[in-house]
């Protein structure tokens, strides 16, 4: 029964962080009504590029450093998202095959980026998304927030690129929410095109999901179409 209560306490307060996160990322108005509605909507937009793409990278305002995570980096990622990541679950990612990309500023570590490599659950869509030998799918990004409009996002997304590229991967596919339209415009600046959408329809707690474009779905998995 105890560790059932610390299960639940650890995700409300995962959750609780994620809230407190986004209201000081899009504020309070934005947070109540285009997020909150949207979660009985739930659209996102699906993008994709090649590694291979001669973007020139955009330059931060800051100097930044991009390199792979090592196992040793794992309980500096936890500390910087206390009740988003816990050690046994990173270790799990690695374990799995799955890249992290972290960004550093002089010692300090300000942007987490994970790249999946594999087929993978993704929880928000509640399906495993299959990904092609040679595609890689960005499954979650984060900026220390003092850091954020300094143009960390775009630099360390090319710098990432041509990282993935160097190791053979040739197609990037990510995914957004449709309310989150800064980073969508910021994706479509960096050569990332729309290639389809979908998401669901949430009434009391039944899914009814919904696909368009290029994203292909059955019972378990999606997929986007070359």
């Amino acid at each position: 029964m105890r560790c059932v209560w610390m299960s639940a306490a650890g995700f409300l307060l995962k959750k609780v962080y994620i809230a407190a996160d986004m209201i000081h990322r899009h504020g309070l108005m934005k947070f109540f009504f285009i997020i909150i509605p949207w979660l009985f909507k739930r659209r996102y937009v699906f993008l994709s590029v090649s590694t291979a793409d001669p973007l020139t990278a955009p330059k931060p305002e800051i100097p930044l450093r991009v390199d792979l995570a090592k196992r040793e980096d794992l309980p500096g990622l936890c500390r910087l998202r206390p009740f988003f990541y816990t050690l046994p679950q990173l270790h799990e990612r690695m374990d799995q095959g799955h890249l992290c990309f972290l960004g550093r500023h002089g010692k300090e570590l300000i942007h987490i980026r994970w790249v999946l490599v594999n087929s993978y659950f993704v929880p928000f869509l509640q399906k495993i998304i299959e990904l092609r030998p040679r595609e890689a799918y960005t499954d979650e990004a984060f900026t220390v927030p003092k850091y954020r409009g300094m143009g960390v996002y775009s630099h360390f997304g090319f710098q990432m690129r041509r990282i993935l590229n160097s190791m053979g991967y040739e197609r990037h596919v990510t995914i957004f929410p449709s309310w989150d339209e800064s980073i969508i415009k910021s994706a479509e600046r960096n050569r990332f095109m729309k290639v389809g959408e979908g998401g669901y329809i949430n009434t009391l707690g039944c899914k009814r999901y919904f696909w368009r474009g290029k994203v292909i779905a059955d019972k378990d998995r999606i997929s986007v179409a070359l």
